[in-house]
C-alpha cells in the first residue's frame, strides 16, 4: 500500500501575470507570495514528510516553487506530472481574461463539477479530474509514500474536502 500526502501550493499571487495580460495557461506562471514561500518552508516541519520516497509536481508555477522548497528541505527528488494541473475551467483555451475564468468557476460551482447542461461554458468535470489523477498515482504505487504537491480542487476531487488551505496536508492510500 502506498501512502499519498496531497499538499496544496502555497500561497501564490495572479497581479503578476495579469499585469502582463497573460490569457489561458499563462496565467498559471503566478508565483508563491513571501507568505506562500514561508508556507512551504513550514510544511517541511511535518513528521509525515520526513521519511517519503519521491515529490511529485503539478507543472504550473506555484506547484514547482512549493515542490522545489520541499525538496531542498527535505533532500527529496521531484518529479514534474502535467496531469496533476489544475482542473480546467475551460476547455475550449479561449478565455481571455482571469475575471471570466472566475465567472465560469462560479457556474462549475452551481453544476456542482457536473458537465454544464446548458453548454454555456466546457470545464472538465470533477470526475475526470479525479480519473486523470488517479492515473498518475497508480504509476508511483511501488513506492511507500509519496508527496504530491498539486491543487485545492484536485484534492477535493480526490478526497471530498472542502476548503484546502495553501500547504494543508491531505493523506490517501492505494493498494
Amino acid at each position: 500500500m502506498t501512502t499519498f500526502y496531497l499538499i496544496r501550493h502555497g500561497k501564490h499571487d495572479y497581479d503578476a501575470v495579469k499585469d502582463k495580460n497573460f490569457i489561458g495557461h499563462g496565467l498559471e506562471l503566478a508565483p508563491l507570495t513571501e507568505e506562500g514561500v514561508q508556507q512551504a518552508i513550514e510544511c517541511c516541519n511535518d513528521e509525515r514528510l520526513k521519511d517519503c520516497d519521491m515529490i511529485i509536481s503539478s507543472p504550473y508555477t506555484r506547484t514547482m516553487q512549493t515542490s522545489a522548497i520541499l525538496s531542498k528541505n527535505l533532500n527529496i527528488d521531484f518529479r514534474v506530472e502535467v496531469d496533476l494541473r489544475e482542473h480546467e475551467l475551460d476547455l475550449t483555451y479561449r478565455v481571455k481574461s482571469f475575471d471570466e475564468l472566475k465567472q465560469i468557476a462560479i457556474e462549475e460551482q452551481k453544476y456542482n463539477g457536473l458537465e454544464n447542461p446548458s453548454g454555456t461554458y466546457n470545464w472538465e468535470t470533477r470526475a475526470s479530474v479525479r480519473e486523470r489523477v488517479m492515473d498518475v498515482l497508480k504509476r508511483y504505487i511501488n513506492y511507500k509514500k509519496v508527496i504530491v504537491v498539486t491543487h485545492g480542487m484536485v484534492i477535493h476531487c480526490m478526497t471530498e474536502k472542502v476548503g484546502i488551505q495553501n500547504c494543508s496536508i491531505h493523506e490517501i492510500r492505494i493498494d
